[in-house]
C-alpha cells in the first residue's frame, strides 16, 4: 500500500512539473498536445503499478479497484462490529472512566456501572393536574 501511495505521489509531482514546464512553452494551439503529454507522463506510473498488480495471483480473481474496495469495506465492517459488540464501550484508559463519563448521568462515577437516568422533571402544571 505504501508503494502504491508513493507511486501516486510521484506521478502527481511529475504531472505538475511537466505542466509547469510545458505551460511556459505552449500556446493556445498546443493545448491538445500539452494535455496528451501531461497525461502520458502521468499514466506511465499507473500502468506500471497495474502491471505489477496483474502479475500477482489475486489479479486473476479480483481487479485492483475491487481489491482496494474490499480491503476498505473489510476494515469498516470489522471496526463497526467491534464497536457494536464492545460490552463496556465507555471504559478505556486501563479501565478508568474518562472525563465525559465522570459527568454522565448514565454512568456511576464510583463503580463505572450503568445506571438509569433519573425520572424527567414534571412541569408545575402537570403536578397540579395529578392532585
Amino acid at each position: 500500500m505504501t508503494t502504491l501511495r508513493s507511486i501516486v505521489t510521484a506521478a502527481a509531482v511529475l504531472a505538475v512539473a511537466q505542466a509547469a514546464r510545458f505551460s511556459s512553452q505552449s500556446t493556445a494551439q498546443d493545448a491538445p498536445s500539452l494535455v496528451s503529454r501531461v497525461l502520458s507522463s502521468t499514466a506511465s506510473p499507473f500502468a506500471k503499478a497495474l502491471e505489477l498488480y496483474n502479475s500477482t495471483i489475486v489479479a486473476r480473481y479480483l481487479s485492483l479497484p475491487g481489491l482496494l474496495a474490499a480491503c476498505v469495506l473489510t476494515c469498516v465492517i470489522l471496526w463497526v462490529t467491534s464497536k457494536i459488540l464492545d460490552p463496556t464501550p465507555f471504559l478505556y484508559n486501563d479501565g478508568k472512566l474518562g472525563p465525559l463519563e465522570k459527568q454522565s448521568i448514565f454512568v456511576d462515577s464510583q463503580t463505572g456501572e450503568f445506571k438509569p437516568a433519573p425520572a424527567p422533571l414534571k412541569k408545575p402544571a402537570e403536578e397540579k393536574n395529578e392532585k
